[in-house]
C-alpha cells in the first residue's frame, strides 16, 4: 500500500514538472542588441537614433522557433505603442524589427518585450531600453545666400531703431511698447544702426541725417539730465528728465554713456 501511495505521488509530482518546464530548444536568451548598428549596452549611447529608418537588431543566443514569434507582447512605446514588422536571417539566430511608421524626431522611445514565448523562444525577464531620435535637420524656411542673410539682419536692426524711435527725442527705446524711456545705451546702438541704413540704402543720407540731428540736439538740450557730464541709465523721450534705474541708481551711467559716445563718435 505504501509502494503504491508512493508511486502515485511521484507520478504526479513529475507530471506537474513537465508541464512548468520549457523544451531547451525553445528556451532563448538576448546576446546582444543594436539599434541602427549602435549596441545597446545603456541608454546613454543611444541618442541620435535616425527617426526615419530605425532598425533594432537582436542577437539571440539559440535557434529562434518562428511560431513563438508573439507579436502583441513586443513593441517601441513613444507617445503611444507603434507596431513593427518582423524578420528573422536564414539562422533564425536574428530578428530585425523596424518601425511600421516613422518615428518622431527628437524624442524619447522605450524598447521592451514581456517575459514568456515572444522573439521566437521562451524568456524568463523582461527586457527593455530608452533610445533618442535626432533632431530633424531638413531646413524649415527657403534657403538664403549669405550675404541675403547679412541684408535681412541689418534691415531687421535697423527698423526696430528707426521704426520705434521715440518721435520727440529720436533716441532708442529701452524695448518695444516702453512709451516715454528711452535708453542712453541702446541709443548708441540705434545711431550707429542709422549710418548702416544710409550705407545699405534702407534711408536716404537727408533721411539719416535728420534723424541724427534730432537725437544730437536733445541730447545737448540744457534741460537734458547729465550728472558731471554722464548721462543717466533711462531718460524721458520727451522731457530729458531721468528716469530712475533702479532706487539706488538714479544718476549718471557711465557704462551707458560710454556707448552713446561710442555711437557719436561714429556718427561725427
Amino acid at each position: 500500500m505504501n509502494n503504491l501511495v508512493f508511486t502515485l505521488v511521484l507520478a504526479l509530482l513529475f507530471s506537474s514538472c513537465k508541464k512548468e518546464t520549457v523544451p531547451s530548444d525553445h528556451a532563448v536568451i538576448v546576446d546582444s542588441v543594436f539599434v541602427n548598428n549602435v549596441f545597446a549596452a545603456n541608454s546613454k549611447s543611444l541618442k541620435d537614433i535616425d527617426y526615419k529608418n530605425v532598425i533594432i537588431d537582436i542577437h539571440l543566443s539559440g535557434t529562434a522557433d518562428t511560431n513563438l514569434l508573439d507579436k502583441s507582447k513586443v513593441f517601441i512605446l513613444g507617445s503611444s505603442n507603434i507596431s513593427c514588422n518582423y524578420s528573422f536571417d536564414k539562422k533564425t539566430k536574428r530578428l530585425f524589427l523596424t518601425s511600421s511608421s516613422q518615428l518622431q524626431p527628437l524624442s524619447s522611445y522605450r524598447f521592451t518585450f514581456d517575459q514568456g514565448h515572444n522573439l521566437g523562444g521562451f524568456f524568463h525577464d523582461v527586457y527593455t531600453f530608452t533610445f533618442r531620435t535626432r533632431i530633424d535637420t531638413t531646413p524649415k524656411f527657403p534657403s538664403i545666400t549669405d550675404d541675403s542673410l547679412l541684408t535681412l539682419v541689418q534691415l531687421k536692426t535697423f527698423g526696430y531703431f528707426w521704426n520705434h524711435g521715440h518721435p520727440v527725442s529720436g533716441l532708442a527705446r529701452e524695448r518695444y511698447g516702453s512709451g516715454e524711456t528711452v535708453t542712453a545705451g541702446g541709443s548708441g546702438f540705434g545711431l550707429m544702426s542709422i549710418l548702416t541704413g544710409i550705407r545699405r540704402g534702407f534711408i536716404t543720407r537727408q533721411e539719416g541725417y535728420e534723424r541724427l540731428n534730432k537725437a544730437v540736439t536733445f541730447l545737448s538740450n540744457p534741460s537734458t539730465d547729465r550728472f558731471h557730464g554722464a548721462f543717466p541709465h533711462w531718460l524721458n523721450g520727451t522731457t530729458g528728465k531721468v528716469i530712475p534705474f533702479s532706487s539706488k541708481d538714479d544718476g549718471g551711467d557711465l557704462v551707458e554713456t560710454a556707448y552713446l559716445m561710442q555711437g557719436l563718435l561714429t556718427v561725427r
